[in-house]
């Protein structure tokens, strides 16, 4: 089945899943200090590390944040940046994503083509260039400073928008009436797999004080089942202009793919529907202008159901370095296992069948899938260089990598005077905690990022020939 297909068949039965809801912890804006400025995107990566992307013209950097948030309240305790790089290409950044199964991350490039109008994949931990993606021609029509302001990755799929509508078609949202944009899905392949129409809100109030009024899609938030958020901005709503946020819950039934609608205002469609979930008026303040939205941990103490969402604000380059960022909590979302996320992005469908079971190996490469999918391999292409690697020394070890958000694993080191065993176990991990030593004689160490661990388990050689192995085990 190809992921175009599954993917849409995902988006129409998200109707029937449990109503989704957010809810404000009563927190507020959070406040810290940090030297990169205008950070426009963010995206989870795992535990507290997070990836922002700042809108500064022409710097084209992307700070790595460490956010904890609170499992019991949802409040977010601290906030801090810990690096910065800069990419190697880019005109106007705004959105960031971050993709677990493949290891990469997105960037969203504002600004009317060919300068800017791109999405780009960037490896880590520095950033470096992997790709552009091919971008539908009709989305080449993007205005000055109203094009691609969101990114989101989630389900195999990727989402875009134009933040207000193109230039060739409809117009800019005004006091009485939103803006029509095009909401814009690539599959994992990242190919162009389906394109809908979606109507922002009207400003509200055409002020004296200002000609900067604006109402548009900042960011969107693709969620683990399928289903999209999305964040609007607007700037106005009365006399003296504030900001303004909404997040919508995007309905696709009955709506019309536009990948083939040269324009908007001469052909007939259906737009999306629109429920929304949350909104807040944050003031005047200028810097406090939230345009970025990320889906965050699972906070189990709230509900069974409950997430993080985390907003981040676009300081304006506040020359003290203040960053603010603002604690959501999303209930009623159905996440999927891991595992089956994993083969949504591969084959288009949770399903552990036929090529897609883990003991199949479409790739021939001697790999099963469950392996492929514990140490970060590619199943449909040979990635040999996964395996552990041995590390003699005065202690025998071994070495890979483990993901911490692959928690429905297990990941055990076992140790042997001969390979036919018998095998005893000497360290092991589960339900994405870190690696445990199981003997005295064992030493286990973990290093990298938390979305990445490197793992090397050590023991004492106490047989005059001995072997270690890792197995890989799953429910």
């Amino acid at each position: 089945m190809k992921p175009a297909v599954a993917c849409a068949a995902i988006i129409a039965a998200s109707s029937a899943n449990a109503q989704l809801s957010i809810t404000d912890p009563g927190q507020g804006v959070f406040s810290f200090t940090a030297p990169t400025g205008e950070l426009s995107g963010i995206t989870w990566l795992a535990a507290n590390s997070w990836l922002a992307v700042s809108d500064a013209a022409g710097e084209r950097r992307t700070a790595e944040l460490d956010i904890a948030i609170d499992p019991a309240s949802g409040h977010i305790t601290s906030a801090r940046q810990t690096a910065v790089f800069t990419l190697a290409a880019g005109y106007d950044l705004e959105g960031i994503a971050w993709s677990g199964e493949r290891n990469s991350f997105f960037v969203s490039d504002e600004g009317a083509w060919p300068d800017g109008g791109y999405l780009r994949e960037h490896s880590l931990p520095d950033g470096d260039f992997l790709r552009s993606l091919a971008i539908p021609v009709v989305l080449q029509n993007d205005r000055q400073n109203f094009g691609f302001e969101s990114c989101s990755w989630n389900a195999g799929t990727l989402w875009t928008a134009n933040e207000e509508a193109l230039a060739h078609e409809s117009a800019l949202s005004t006091a009485s009436s939103g803006s029509l944009v095009r909401l814009q899905r690539f599959d994992y392949s990242l190919q162009p797999s389906g394109q809908w129409a979606y109507r922002t809100d009207s400003f509200g109030f055409d002020s004296s004080l200002t000609s900067l009024e604006r109402s548009g899609v900042a960011d969107l938030c693709a969620l683990p089942d399928g289903q999209i958020l999305v964040l609007e901005r607007t700037l106005g709503t009365s006399f003296l202009p504030s900001f303004r946020n909404r997040i919508y819950l995007v309905s696709f039934a009955a709506a019309t793919d536009t990948s083939q609608v040269p324009s908007l205002d001469s052909t007939p469609y259906v737009a999306v529907t629109k429920t929304l979930l949350w909104e807040r008026n944050v003031g005047s303040v200028s810097t406090r202008n939230f345009e970025g939205i990320a889906l965050g941990p699972a906070l189990p103490a709230l509900g069974p159901d409950a997430h993080s969402v985390v907003l981040i604000a676009d300081n304006g380059g506040d020359p003290n370095g203040a960053q603010h960022v603002y604690p959501l909590i999303l209930r009623g979302l159905t996440s999927p296992p891991p595992s089956a996320l994993w083969r949504m992005a591969f084959w288009g469908s949770p399903d552990a069948a036929a090529d897609a079971s883990p003991a199949a190996d479409p790739d021939r490469d001697g790999l099963p899938n469950l392996t492929e999918y514990a140490l970060g391999g590619n199943p449909l292409a040979p990635s040999t260089e996964i395996l552990p690697t041995a590390t003699p020394a005065h202690l025998l070890g071994i070495s890979f990598r483990r993901f911490p958000s692959r928690s429905d694993i297990t990941l055990t080191v076992s140790s042997a005077a001969s390979p036919s065993g018998p095998w005893s176990a000497v360290a092991r991990c589960s339900a994405g905690q870190p690696m445990t030593s199981l003997t005295a004689d064992t030493i286990t160490t973990e290093s990298g990022p938390a979305h990445a661990r490197s793992v090397s388990v050590h023991v004492s050689a106490s047989q005059p020939r001995q072997f270690l192995r890792l197995s890989i085990s799953s429910p």
